[in-house]
């Protein structure tokens, strides 16, 4: 699967202090690499924090623009 900024993610990993499931939005995808910056969200979907991710490391939950 192809992942785009401003997607809405899942972790399915533990990293940092995030454990998975932790929920929130790409904002930036390295070009040429298979990796992004996700906005970690808080339980009331408000972000708290920006972490780096594999997208193999993800999974996608919501997909506004297309």
């Amino acid at each position: 699967m192809k992942f785009l900024e401003g997607d809405i993610v899942q972790t399915k990993v533990s990293k940092e202090e995030y454990k998975a499931g932790t929920k929130g939005v790409i904002v930036h995808i390295f070009e040429g690499h298979d990796s992004c910056v996700v906005e970690i969200w808080d339980d009331t979907n408000y972000p708290i924090d920006t972490v780096d991710y594999r997208f193999s490391e993800l999974q996608l939950v919501l997909r506004e623009k297309e």
